[in-house]
């Protein structure tokens, strides 16, 4: 990888214009109700932080494939932290909705199984 070559991190753009859409779920309650180790919280940031130091988006072994060409990547930021845990879910629930019905691929960071049901049944 030459220096200058783009990093993942970098093609990121903040938003939900992309056609995967990061969406973080900053909370621990969930797991710590259901007796889990916690640590979920720190998750999107953590993913976001490795996010910017993944390799480029150029495989030169592919012809210079370029997943910039193929993918658009945004970052919807987090659900609110400062919400109750049920408030939390409402708003989750909210923006994979939106997200879906406007065609985009939301993948989820953080949080524990709790919110996996409105994530797989987005439509309620």
């Amino acid at each position: 990888m030459l220096s200058d070559d783009i990093r993942l991190g970098a093609i990121i753009v903040q938003g939900d214009s992309g056609s995967l859409v990061l969406v973080g779920f900053p909370y621990d309650e969930g797991v710590r109700r259901n007796n889990g180790r916690v640590g979920a919280k720190h998750g999107p940031d953590s993913f976001r932080q490795l996010l910017q130091r993944t390799g480029t988006v150029v495989n030169a072994e592919y012809d210079d494939l370029c997943l910039r060409k193929y993918l658009t990547i945004s970052d919807r930021g987090n659900i609110n932290a400062d919400l109750t845990l049920e408030e939390a879910h409402q708003q989750f629930e909210t923006r994979i909705q939106q997200l879906i019905s406007n065609e985009k691929i939301p993948f989820v960071v953080g949080g524990g199984n709790d919110q996996s049901p409105m994530a797989l049944d987005p439509a309620g």
